[in-house]
């Protein structure tokens, strides 16, 4: 009797063994499946990011191509001013000695 019981709880063991390796098994399909996902969610996320960036990138560029267009023709504006400065120095200098 006490042999049977032994074997009965022996059996009762093994068949819990396997259930726990079942489910450790499915769990660990779920895990791989969950990773999967995340992982094709981050890949999604990296690609809106990247494009964000991009643009954020070509924006700036185009601000300083601006930015040095616009100092370059302040540069010729100054020149010019220089030149008018020095034309009408020399008028009104002119008009002083006549």
């Amino acid at each position: 009797r006490s042999k049977s019981k032994l074997n009965g709880l022996k059996a009762t063991h093994e068949n819990n063994v396997d259930k726990i390796l079942g489910s450790k098994t499915k769990i660990e399909a779920r895990v791989a499946e969950k990773k999967d996902e995340i992982d094709s969610s981050v890949q999604e996320w990296k690609v809106r990011e990247i494009g964000k960036l991009t643009s954020r990138a070509d924006a700036a560029e185009v601000y300083a191509a601006f930015a040095v267009e616009y100092a370059m023709a302040a540069a010729v504006e100054a020149n010019i001013a220089t030149l008018e400065t020095v034309v009408a120095r020399i008028d009104a200098e002119q008009a002083v000695a006549s």
